[in-house]
């Protein structure tokens, strides 16, 4: 990284907290400077707010060391869409982990305040991927088909899929685990939980379509 230009008094996690701090107005932390693109004028590191150490987010540092971009924006839009889910399957048996991305991630949004809604009128082509890791306490197809439909209540303006995995209580934790370890999915994570993929759901305008039928017919082997 010797190529790279900018304020020699910061070292390349100092800059980047000092850009996130003056850009969000807040303090921040950067847990890894992760890579570096001489060519393209970047370098990139993790990074999370400082009293939220499990919230990790992925910004970009100019080589000039004037400006930044992020994922800080949509990562929240994403969490409050996941919260919202979670809500929705309040009534499912069993316990589950569910989080949330957007096929499109806007690095130059500023305004943490920005909701879910206010997100896709700025961008309404945006879809999402919904992953539900879900243990079972009842193995009843039907059930579970119901609360999945629930799921995208209150949520008529998005479009995606819902990777739904079905697994036990080890393997459970060991996704939550990761997810709060990392900023994105890995291959390994792919590795780890691909085997327990029961079914991908696309959604459209918050509906589920996907019948019931087809439904069982994806579970017949996992439950």
């Amino acid at each position: 990284m010797e190529n790279m230009v900018f304020d020699k008094a910061y070292s390349y996690e100092e800059l980047a907290v000092k850009l996130l701090n003056e850009k969000y107005h807040d303090s921040f932390e950067v847990e890894a400077v992760q890579s570096h693109s001489i060519f393209k004028g970047y370098y990139t590191v993790i990074a999370y707010q400082t009293d939220n150490a499990d919230f990790l987010f992925r910004a970009y540092v100019n080589s000039d060391g004037k400006a930044i971009s992020d994922n800080y924006v949509t990562k929240i839009v994403c969490a409050d869409l996941a919260d919202k889910v979670a809500q929705n399957l309040d009534a499912l048996s069993g316990i589950y982990y569910i989080f949330a991305e957007a096929k499109m991630e806007p690095k130059m949004l500023d305004n943490i305040e920005l909701t879910l809604e206010e997100f896709l009128e700025v961008y309404p082509k945006n879809q999402f991927i919904i992953y539900i890791n879900y243990c079972p306490e009842e193995k009843e197809a039907d059930e579970i088909y119901q609360s999945l439909k629930n799921a995208l209540l209150g949520l008529p303006d998005i479009t995606g899929v819902i990777r739904f995995f079905i697994m036990d209580e080890v393997m459970l934790s060991k996704v939550q685990d990761y997810r709060e370890t990392r900023d994105r999915c890995y291959d390994d994570y792919k590795d780890m939980t691909e085997p327990h993929l029961a079914g991908v759901l696309p959604f459209e305008n918050g509906r589920i379509k996907c019948t019931r039928e087809e439904f069982r017919e994806k579970l017949e082997n996992r439950l």
